[in-house]
């Protein structure tokens, strides 16, 4: 099994580090996978945007891994269309480990019902930890249980670990 991850760190992480963290590689958003409002076509790229209609439309797009909903709002028909598509809904781990204790009890909220209507509609997921420093560091083991704790069972935890390679080797 290959797993991975995606992190925000300038300068990646190094392959042993990434390698004792379990990972067959970390990935860097802006390098390796650009975050961006809209398809970028013929680079590989997660859509975010708070525009119902864009992240619809980018689904369509084949440079486009995934879509990430932003603040994790359930919106059924972007989810039903992520479905429809075969393309997965990433789930960003890095806001539960950055904000106040209240907003990380609403992040864990949202996100748990967000994981409940996907998979209710069949979607599929990537999990990310989106690290913004080394400090923030997810291995495996604790990837796992955090996606267990928002409500994924180990079996689906672990393939939003592997989604990922699957557009890489694409």
């Amino acid at each position: 099994m290959r797993y991975f991850d995606v992190v925000g760190i300038s300068g990646g992480v190094d392959k042993g580090l990434a390698a004792r963290l379990g990972f067959s590689k970390v990935l860097v958003l802006g390098s390796d996978i650009i975050l961006s409002d809209r398809p970028l076509h013929g680079r590989k790229c997660i859509v975010e945007s708070s525009d119902q209609g864009t992240l619809i439309k980018s689904l369509r797009d084949p440079s486009v891994i995934g879509i990430k909903i932003p603040d994790n709002e359930i919106d059924g028909k972007v989810i039903a269309a992520a479905a429809d598509a075969e393309k997965p809904i990433v789930i960003d781990l890095s806001p539960l480990f950055s904000q106040q204790w209240r907003d990380r009890q609403r992040s864990i909220a949202r996100l748990r019902g967000l994981i409940k209507e996907a998979t209710r509609a069949g979607a599929e997921f990537i999990g990310i930890s989106n690290a913004r420093s080394a400090n923030y560091l997810l291995s495996i083991g604790q990837m796992l249980g955090i996606l267990g704790l928002i409500g994924m069972d180990v079996n689906r935890a672990k393939a939003t670990m592997e989604k990922i390679g699957e557009y890489l080797d694409n």
